[in-house]
């Protein structure tokens, strides 16, 4: 019992290790700015990316970390708009092939430094999945700037300007800047449904120059997600708001008019969707345990079960048996049809077999004789034959003649 005990507690470490791991991994991520270069790339061009890619910057950040379909999808959709498209891009994982031939010819033109992965006769798919995140949205970065590259988003972004489009709609501006070389950057989709606060810190590192005996100042760039979610905003806006520098308390009130509104909006939209949901559930679950209660599986009427034998159409007991209803053909029926004279009428046009019934007949037989009517209600014959009704059509022809 101990050592079950002990083997549940150790799942429940390794769940929370993951779960640490994961969270560590995405925060280095958003210390990145090519992540949010990736994201405001894919809300720009999202009308020439398709309809059909819907994925929020948690999906992208976790696909990240942990290669799954949705930044397979991701990458398939992107690649398709690059020519020439592989015609085994749809293939499983055969997009990674197709990313490395792609990438190795426009790295030097869209990106900086040696690129993590290049084409090895297939081994470049399990290898890609062994590559640290960070690498992985170098990549991912990469192939967004040749994306932006092609004829058709050039075209998307001139024909935009023309119409009167703002250029804010494709270059972001900072919300703030001050003198420190300070930077902050608000971003949110045009559906509402991710928004973030960046915040920017360019600080300058002399390097000695031998020659001219002088200090080069090279720039270097710390980035930084300050707020991705309603509390972290409302944390940011309340903080910034007493801060003493005059940039800071002005995204506060950015952050106050624009962010905060949108953000719970939004999670109203999300709360009204789950409660939607957790209702359905319940009445679902309910219906289904009365209908297990009651013995249904669903609901329907009760519908009398058909049989077509003889014995239950016309009302007769089974205790008559196949000898009752023999005896019936023959016997005259109390309900007979008076014909008009001039009627011919005989056996065979009344129904009535003409031939003796055996009651030796065996049991199929028995059930095919109760399967159908053996005689026709509906008239009742006058036992006369042709011979008898020609001779009697003779004589009234005679006795009207005289």
């Amino acid at each position: 019992m101990q050592a079950v005990e002990e083997g549940g507690g150790g799942e429940e470490r390794n769940a929370r290790f993951e779960e640490n791991d994961l969270d560590l991994e995405i925060s280095k991520l958003r210390g990145r700015w090519e992540l949010a270069s990736v994201l405001n790339f894919l809300d720009v061009f999202g009308p020439i990316l398709g309809k059909d890619l819907n994925l929020s910057a948690e999906d992208i950040e976790i696909g990240l970390v942990k290669p799954d379909a949705s930044l397979a999808r991701l990458h398939i959709q992107l690649l398709k708009g690059i020519p020439p498209v592989s015609k085994t891009l749809e293939d499983s994982d055969k997009w990674v092939t197709a990313l490395c031939k792609n990438l190795a010819t426009w790295w030097p033109w869209v990106a900086e430094g040696e690129i993590p992965l290049v084409p090895s006769k297939g081994v470049e798919i399990s290898k890609y999945k062994e590559l640290d995140p960070l690498d992985r949205l170098l990549l991912l970065k990469a192939l967004c700037e040749v994306r932006a590259q092609q004829h058709d988003a050039v075209s998307y972004i001139n024909d935009a300007l023309k119409e009167g489009t703002q250029i804010s709609t494709f270059r972001k501006d900072a919300v703030g800047r001050d003198g420190t070389g300070t930077s902050y950057w608000y971003d949110a989709t045009s559906k509402g449904q991710s928004h973030r606060l960046y915040r920017e810190i360019i600080t300058s590192d002399s390097i000695p120059n031998d020659k001219d005996e002088e200090c080069l100042s090279l720039p270097t760039i710390q980035w930084e997600t300050l707020a991705s979610n309603l509390e972290d905003f409302s944390k940011v806006a309340e903080k910034f708001a007493i801060s003493k520098s005059a940039v800071e308390v002005a995204v506060s009130m950015k952050l106050q008019d624009d962010a905060i509104p949108a953000l719970e909006k939004l999670r109203k939209k999300k709360e009204r969707a789950i409660k939607q949901k957790q209702r359905q559930d319940m009445l679902l679950k309910k219906d289904f345990q009365n209908s297990h209660y009651s013995g249904n599986t669903r609901s329907c009427r009760t519908r009398r079960p058909i049989s077509y034998t003889f014995v239950e159409n016309h009302g007769s007991s089974e205790e008559d048996g196949v000898d009752g209803e023999l005896g019936n053909l023959e016997a005259p029926s109390s309900h007979a049809v008076s014909y008009p004279k001039g009627v011919r009428c005989s056996k065979r046009l009344a129904g009535v077999p003409s031939h003796t019934i055996l009651e030796s007949r065996g049991l199929t037989a028995k059930q095919r004789l109760r399967q159908r009517p053996t005689r026709n209600s509906a008239m009742e014959s006058i036992n006369v034959s042709d011979s008898e009704d020609e001779a009697r059509e003779g004589k009234r022809d005679l006795s009207e003649s005289t």
